[in-house]
């Protein structure tokens, strides 16, 4: 049900889930992007989703928000090798077009995913963690 004009709430309760559906739904706009935020989760579109650069080196960025950056995974980029590196804490992950996590990484490792067709890739630290991306 509406509550307001960015919140609302599901009222229906379903046996044995300790009614862990019914919590109040608030979505939001921040530079550009809507979020909606329901319980502890922070949820945002495939829509938002930019996709991945498909050129051999690249760094991508935490904001100061905290919030994981996420990418889609063009054409141009699917069947290469993905490889990360950074001097902060953080960790990445990799998606395919189902959901189905196919490769993650804690950064400083030399771990190495090669990139789905149709997948995401999500990347996830301290605000300010700064990502160096090598795609072969």
């Amino acid at each position: 049900r509406i509550t307001g004009l960015n919140t609302a709430v599901a009222d229906h309760q379903i046996p044995t889930t300790g009614s862990r559906d019914v919590t109040p739904l608030d979505f939001y706009e921040q530079d550009g992007v809507e979020y909606l935020r329901y319980g502890g989760s922070l949820l945002v579109s495939e829509d938002a989703l930019k996709p991945i650069y498909a050129g051999r080196h690249s760094s991508t960025t935490i904001q100061a928000s905290g919030y994981a950056k996420w990418y889609s995974i063009p054409d141009r980029a699917a069947g290469k090798t993905i490889t990360v590196s950074s001097s902060s804490k953080g960790s990445y992950a990799v998606y395919d077009e189902n959901g189905a996590c196919v490769g993650l990484g804690v950064v400083k490792s030399d771990k190495a995913t090669v990139l789905p067709k149709n997948g995401t890739i999500m990347f996830a630290g301290e605000a300010g963690a700064k990502f160096e991306i090598t795609l072969k």
